[in-house]
């Protein structure tokens, strides 16, 4: 049943607030948001995302094999996030590189 609502939420392209940010929400908001900001990055706005971190842009839009931030979701990178040996469901990180690889649009 999940597998079938992923497909039918992906049928049109990945959007950050209706796709990508409850994934977010849901896991990073507690160390990444406004609010508290480590590594510099915050991920409760499209804005945020898109500025990047302290290593700079966390997003090549249309790349999603060279976007920091995908990487460090894959653990690929370290650190590797979402910490506390807490890790997002592959249906999660296919939607994250969905939304990457179609240009990582609002």
């Amino acid at each position: 049943m999940m597998l079938l609502a992923l497909v039918v939420m992906l049928a049109t392209e990945p959007g950050f607030d209706r796709d990508v940010f409850p994934i977010f929400e849901q896991y990073c908001l507690g160390c990444h948001s406004t609010g508290m900001r480590m590594g510099s990055f915050e991920c409760d706005t499209y804005e945020g995302v898109m500025r990047g971190a302290t290593h700079g842009a966390v997003v090549v839009p249309g790349k999603s094999n060279e976007s920091r931030l995908y990487l460090t979701l894959q653990g690929k990178i370290t650190p590797a996030m979402p910490m506390n040996n807490r890790s997002l469901t592959k249906a999660e990180l296919e939607i994250v590189r969905q939304w990457i690889d179609a240009g990582a649009k609002k």
